[in-house]
């Protein structure tokens, strides 16, 4: 059985979308305490503050959904650097493996794993996505999958192609 998990922070905006609304509840019980009373002059007055309040939620509304915009695509640049950080760590072991034998060899694989394990405590933070039967979402996963997929097939190639340049310069060629 699954156990709702609370949330652990809240949008600024949803904080002032609340207070709005508290307003907006405490402006109506006024105003039917009014009409009760057969202050109708008085009750109309209230309904025209009621109404600004409504134009303010609907405002606040916008920009929590702008919060909310930015707070995931900054997620997402997150992950993505973590899944870019696991991919270039595996290559540079890969290349270690497949070019070096002996006391290089072992130095050039201390390297790769102190990135690896910098990418594995990244990749602990994309695996927020996958859930842990509390918090994540499997349909979220895949199409993270997908979108991770596709930036370190875009990024990977773009950062080599930079790599590559300037290993051609002559400067890249006495430093690198």
């Amino acid at each position: 059985m699954k156990t709702k998990r609370q949330r652990l922070f809240r949008l600024t905006g949803i904080l002032a979308m609340n207070k709005v609304q508290d307003e907006i509840d405490t402006l109506k019980r006024q105003r039917e305490v009014l009409l009760n009373c057969g202050l109708q002059k008085e009750a109309d007055r209230l309904e025209l503050l009621i109404r600004e309040k409504h134009v303010s939620m609907n405002q606040l509304k916008e920009g929590v959904m702008k919060q909310r915009d930015d707070l995931v695509r900054n997620m997402l640049l997150g992950f993505a650097s973590a899944d870019i950080a696991t991919t270039c760590a595996d290559r540079l072991a890969e290349a270690f493996d497949r070019h070096t034998v002996g006391v290089d060899k072992q130095g050039g694989n201390e390297l790769a794993n102190i990135i690896r394990d910098q990418a594995h405590h990244w990749n602990e933070v994309v695996q927020i996505i996958d859930g842990d039967g509390v918090s994540g979402n499997e349909r979220v996963s895949m199409y993270y999958s997908e979108i991770a997929e596709e930036i370190c097939d875009a990024v990977i190639p773009a950062i080599l192609d930079i790599v590559d340049r300037h290993m051609k310069t002559k400067r890249g060629k006495r430093l690198l």
